[in-house]
């Protein structure tokens, strides 16, 4: 069962990292459809529909609330992982860690952070060495999760 709480910070994301497929800045939430399509187009060779969709759902997640609870620049990066993909998205607010929100607290949303309890193998958060920021990482797979 998750921690209601969010995770706890995790020193690192896992160590099976495969090479980049991509980084992208975004200052913005009007960048997400080209952040989208960008790490779409770099997904080679083309891996089925509905992996593909989980890893646009979980790179939207993340990088949306990196933009609305984190501080500008957000950086996404892709990369290759054993079976499926690793996400990286760092943001400059590493004192506002993720969290689950109470689902009845009657505002919209809110279930993101359950997003990649379902969709990801793993998931967490790391401050960044030093330098003021915070990564949050997902692995999602190329298989059925």
């Amino acid at each position: 069962m998750a921690d209601p709480h969010g995770p706890r910070p995790t020193a690192t994301p896992p160590a099976d990292a495969g090479p980049s497929l991509g980084s992208w800045t975004l200052t913005d939430a009007r960048e997400l459809g080209v952040l989208r399509r960008s790490a779409t187009a770099a997904l080679h060779p083309a891996p089925r529909e509905e992996a593909a969709q989980r890893l646009l759902l979980v790179l939207s997640e993340l990088a949306t609330n990196a933009l609305k609870y984190g501080s500008q620049p957000v950086t996404v990066s892709l990369h290759a992982a054993n079976g499926g993909w690793l996400l990286d998205v760092r943001d400059g607010n590493w004192r506002t860690p993720p969290g689950h929100r109470a689902r009845d607290d009657g505002r919209p949303g809110g279930y993101g952070l359950r997003i990649l309890d379902t969709v990801t193998t793993a998931w967490g958060w790391y401050p960044g060495p030093d330098d003021g920021v915070k990564h949050v990482w997902a692995v999602v797979p190329a298989a059925g999760a």
